[in-house]
């Protein structure tokens, strides 16, 4: 249980310090997630840990923390954050409609 809750205080001060600092922070909690599988049956401690989408939310902070710090972010031509927008979109889409087709 102490392992579940010091994952959920790394991401929680990870998303706060991407909010308040930049985006690098998010980037790390996002590759907290990757490697620390926050599935059950990868790792025993996280039965502890609330099923939610620890990915999307990790994904969605990111996008929230580029968009606060944009004059942060080097001056290369912007074309690819249409396309992180537009994945970060698309899994909220089928999230809201798939329950609505099957159920």
């Amino acid at each position: 249980m102490i392992t579940a809750i010091i994952f959920i205080v790394i991401n929680i001060v990870g998303w706060i310090m991407s909010v308040l600092r930049g985006p690098f922070w998010a980037l790390l909690v996002y590759v907290n997630i990757y490697f620390n599988s926050p599935l059950p049956h990868i790792n025993w401690w996280a039965s502890y840990l609330p099923q939610i989408r620890w990915s999307l939310l990790a994904f969605a902070v990111l996008a929230v923390s580029m968009f606060l710090h944009r004059d942060k972010l080097s001056a290369h031509n912007g074309k690819a954050i249409k396309w992180m927008y537009l994945f970060f979109c698309s899994p909220c889409l089928l999230h809201i409609r798939v329950p609505l087709i099957l159920g």
